[in-house]
């Protein structure tokens, strides 16, 4: 074999054993779970295309493990973004899963029917909402976690409570409107016992 072929090969299965390594930490240290079966098989069917035996003379399977790396760079671009360690600073988009982001400050008028509360975290940071209003709802079970409802109150007719990110990355909630309502909103980031801002969103029937 070509001594600058043996090098870069070299160089590949060092990336590779970077990688694995990477992703073992990752697994054990997230919530102290391990990754969730579907997305270890997603890893290790990527490396499964990675050829048995390579030499100098076969440009196929040089290609085939370049290929291979590339897909596990990007099982693992995921696994980052998806506990906010490529999110830079909290925002909150214009919409979500769910439909528009309640939680755009740009937006003040909503009509009934099904919302996102949607926000983006940095690892290791946190946001608190505190929603109050009389005409709202939300499902028990809800299908993106990473959400923790917490401190229910009432006050009158208004139903009060708080809801809590659980981890980093990009969190999404559904949150219903049932009828015409003014609901205010109260954001507290990273801890602090002062609202970051509120305000009031104005709900109507049509």
């Amino acid at each position: 074999m070509r001594p600058e072929f043996l090098q870069t090969l070299s160089q590949i299965v060092v990336f590779v054993g970077i990688v694995l390594t990477a992703i073992g930490g990752y697994g054990h240290f997230h919530y102290g779970k391990k990754m969730g079966q579907k997305r270890e098989v997603v890893i290790d069917s990527k490396l499964d295309s990675i050829p048995v035996s390579i030499n100098s003379t076969s440009n196929q399977n040089t290609d085939k493990v370049l290929f291979a790396i590339k897909d596990v760079k990007q099982t693992v671009d995921e696994i980052a973004s998806s506990d906010g360690s490529n999110i830079k600073e909290i925002s909150y988009p214009r919409s979500g899963g769910f439909g528009i982001n309640i939680l755009d400050r740009k937006i003040t008028r909503y009509i009934v029917g099904s919302y996102s509360m949607r926000v983006e975290v940095p690892k290791k940071q946190e946001v608190i909402v505190k929603v109050s209003g009389t005409n709202w709802v939300f499902p028990a079970f809800q299908s993106i976690p990473g959400w923790r409802d917490f401190d229910y109150e009432k006050e009158g007719t208004k139903t009060i409570r708080k809801f809590k990110t659980l981890r980093g990355g990009s969190l999404d909630f559904d949150i219903r409107f049932t009828a015409a309502d003014e609901i205010e909103l109260t954001v507290f980031e990273n801890g602090s016992k002062e609202p970051s801002w509120k305000r009031t969103i104005i709900v109507v029937d049509k």
